[in-house]
């Protein structure tokens, strides 16, 4: 059993904060997208946000009693249920928005980067339909390929949910808790707005979040081979965007004292090796382009001033060494992401003007610390409320 199961089955509360930090990051992030895009559609914004925020105190005070009701049998129907309807919720908003009317450009570069790739040509001097560029890692577009397949990349989105749904099941044995990520995540304006956009951050960190849930899984009995093995799939989630490398830094810190120093450097050396190599496929396609014309680097340097790049790296590194549960790397990630983009957000509007705090800033960066603020902490109660352990992994094992 790993440190962080051993810590919940003995019932003490992993993180302190776990149920007031992450529900404040939440309501704050959809308030946000509320007031940007709430005066479009209606003239009554204020009321829009009052009920919202009524909605989520209702989830997060009612699920846990309607669940507890429920057989086991039937509350995995409706947490099965719950999957399914907001899957064929989605399907149905990618079917009616259409993607032009949205300046939002992700789904564009990805589509054309593929066909371009899949067309046996050099990708990384696509462009989108507004003139953007491919800004993202290689694996970033590779795992776009399936919802490419089939038609569409926004079916990304809908994997990237479910892919939440799956750790959320796995993290909590409790119903209402499992119930509660699945609804406010899969209700949040933050996030339908992510499906309108066909935008893939929230999938992004879905599949950080996978990793660590199956490191922590694995624990420390693993073979060096299996080990390799994560690693390997940890340098293609690393070959997506460089912020993923704050939520992985945070969990390492535990899993270097679970697993010991060997297997941990297998693992860091393997992710290193993987993420390099998908890397230098495209520098070695066409070094002139690469090197000197555009690549990822130019654009995923630049989002993060030195200034603020730096500090938060060291304070990282500090902060992974404290880290001994996967709780505690969930909620570390949750806050270090948000202060992140809030503090780009602020320098960003500071710069351009308090007139339109959204003009000059993409809010939808701050879907990177969402999937993180369920699985740091309980929701199933309110601020303040006693505080409820998650069920050991073993049992959730069994049950899902």
């Amino acid at each position: 059993m790993t440190e962080s199961a051993a810590l919940r089955a003995s019932g003490t509360p992993v993180c302190r904060y776990a149920d007031r930090v992450p529900i404040a990051i939440f309501l704050f992030v959809n308030l946000l997208f509320l007031l940007k895009y709430a005066p479009r559609y209606t003239s009554h914004c204020g009321v829009a946000i009052g009920l919202y925020f009524l909605s989520v105190i209702g989830a997060i005070t009612l699920l846990p009693k309607v669940m507890t009701r429920l057989s086991e049998r039937r509350s995995r129907m409706a947490i099965l249920g719950m999957c399914a309807f907001f899957s064929l919720s989605y399907l149905i908003i990618l079917a009616r928005v259409d993607r032009f009317q949205l300046r939002v450009d992700r789904w564009s570069i990805t589509t054309e980067f593929l066909r371009i790739l899949l067309g046996g040509s050099y990708p990384y001097n696509a462009a989108s339909h507004l003139g953007g560029s491919a800004s993202t890692f290689p694996c970033n577009y590779l795992f776009a390929l399936p919802a490419y397949f089939l038609g569409d990349v926004g079916y990304q989105q809908i994997l990237g949910f479910l892919l939440f749904a799956f750790v959320a099941c796995r993290r909590w044995c409790d119903s209402g808790q499992r119930a509660i990520a699945i609804c406010l995540v899969g209700t949040s304006p933050s996030f339908l707005f992510e499906v309108a956009a066909r935008s893939d951050l929230f999938t992004n960190m879905a599949f950080v979040a996978l990793l660590i849930h199956a490191l922590d899984r694995q624990g420390s009995t693993r073979s060096t081979a299996s080990v390799t093995a994560m690693g390997f799939l940890g340098g293609l989630v690393l070959s997506t965007r460089g912020v993923v490398v704050f939520p992985l830094m945070f969990y390492l810190g535990g899993y270097l004292r679970m697993s010991g120093i060997r297997k941990t450097l297998v693992f860091a050396a393997a992710a290193s090796a993987t993420c390099i190599s998908t890397i230098l496929v495209f520098v070695l396609w066409d070094p002139e382009s690469f090197l000197h014309v555009f690549n990822p680097f130019m654009i995923q340097s630049g989002q993060i001033p030195t200034a603020i790049l730096v500090p938060a790296l060291i304070l990282s590194v500090l902060l992974s060494w404290s880290t001994k549960t996967v709780e505690r790397s969930y909620l570390l990630s949750s806050i270090v992401l948000f202060v992140l983009v809030a503090i780009l957000w602020i320098r960003g509007i500071s710069a351009a003007g308090f007139q339109d705090p959204f003009h000059h800033f993409d809010i939808s960066y701050f879907q990177f610390c969402m999937p993180f603020c369920f699985l740091s902490g309980n929701w199933s109660v309110l601020p303040g409320g006693p505080a409820k352990a998650p069920v050991p992994p073993e049992q959730a094992i069994e049950m899902i």
